[in-house]
């Protein structure tokens, strides 16, 4: 009965933190980019792209207590458990950090797409520069780059980049140019909605 009274009373303890912040987390800029939160139980780094890592902070426990102050009871019986003793304050700081890091990731995407679709006329370069490589095969890797564009503005983007790339450097009427049986057998096989036609 002691036992089971005392299980009881650690689940209690464990799952009501008394401690918990409830003011905003103080995040700290650091050089690379990332926002660092340092609280009682774990260091939360927010990287560029917005994603979370959680580090519990360590404490060296001496008969009872740990160097940090941070030993408690209910911590060892929910890790024994193979519980979360943090979970909760865990949940917290993603709650109140939601907006944070969906700005992060949001600016992170559009420098992305944007580094993206600054390589693509040197992505085109290579694709043409395949010396071993005959012409309609190479046609058809650039309209395979094309058609593996995904759905989306940014997507367009691509498209109409991959396109002013082809009429610059392989100009309708030119040896190299794509034929109107090339295009019309590649765009019944496509899998974009969209249909390629770089010469309109």
């Amino acid at each position: 009965a002691i036992e089971r009274d005392l299980t009881s009373w650690m689940r209690s303890q464990a799952t009501a933190k008394a401690y918990l912040s409830r003011t905003r987390p103080q995040l700290r800029r650091q050089r690379d980019g990332t926002a660092v939160y340092t609280g009682h139980a774990f260091t939360a780094t927010i990287r560029e792209d917005g994603s979370v890592s959680f580090s519990d902070r360590p404490g060296v426990q001496t008969e009872g207590f740990s160097t940090s102050g941070s030993f408690d009871l209910g911590d060892v019986f929910m890790r024994a458990s193979g519980q979360d003793p943090y979970a909760a304050e865990r949940e917290w700081f993603m709650e109140q950090t939601e907006a944070e890091r969906g700005r992060l990731e949001d600016a992170w995407r559009a420098r992305s797409m944007a580094s993206a679709l600054a390589g693509i006329p040197a992505h085109c370069e290579r694709i043409w520069g395949r010396a071993g490589t005959p012409p309609e095969r190479r046609r058809r890797m650039l309209f395979e780059l094309w058609d593996e564009a995904e759905a989306g503005e940014r997507a367009a983007d691509a498209r109409r980049a991959i396109e002013r790339w082809i009429r610059e450097h392989l100009p309708d009427g030119s040896p190299d140019a794509f034929s109107a049986a090339e295009l019309a057998r590649w765009n019944g096989a496509r899998e974009s909605d969209a249909e390629f036609q770089p010469y309109r």
